[in-house]
């Protein structure tokens, strides 16, 4: 991918801003951000910010909690992003292989998104636990950083305990 080569897209959502590396280079439509989808975000945005259910003939549509989406053909994943930061949290992203590396770029390049789901996570841990019961935890880090502030944050949750480290497989054995 020749992301240098292309300019970079900006995106600011719910006052959080989302960047993203396109390939105006490539073969594939996917590795560049279609306009229709940053509308997608701002038409959401500013539906979700109306005051007024009932002027607001989209209210029932972009009530995103308990709801799941899969983007079809999400190239550089700018709907996708920009539709979480807007609470739609259970989003699956498909495209082809060959746009996968743009895709992955993008999405590292926004960690804080994806970062923000390590407290709710901790939240549900905590509240599926009582005081007695065991956390048994495996999962392999993809994201150093969100492996980073899940392991700060559940010390000061007081949920997890110890950590051992298994080759590329994190466990995790309360104390």
């Amino acid at each position: 991918m020749r992301f240098t080569d292309s300019p970079v897209i900006d995106l600011t959502v719910n006052n959080s801003k989302l960047s993203f590396h396109q390939d105006n280079g490539s073969m594939h439509v996917g590795t560049t951000v279609w306009p229709c989808s940053l509308v997608l975000v701002k038409f959401a945005e500013r539906w979700l910010s109306s005051t007024s259910t009932t002027d607001n003939p989209y209210a029932t549509l972009l009530h995103f909690p308990n709801k799941r989406a899969v983007e079809l053909g999400t190239g550089c994943g700018v709907a996708a992003m920009g539709l979480y930061l807007l609470g739609l949290k259970d989003v699956v992203l498909t495209d082809i292989a060959p746009v996968m590396p743009a895709l992955k770029h993008n999405l590292k390049r926004n960690k804080p998104v994806l970062e923000e789901s390590v407290a709710p996570l901790l939240a549900a841990m905590e509240s599926m636990v009582s005081d007695t019961g065991v956390v048994l935890l495996g999962y392999q880090v993809r994201s150093p950083e969100a492996h980073l502030l899940f392991w700060e944050q559940s010390v000061k949750s007081t949920l997890l305990g110890e950590a051992c480290l298994c080759s590329r497989l994190q466990c995790c054995l309360p104390v």
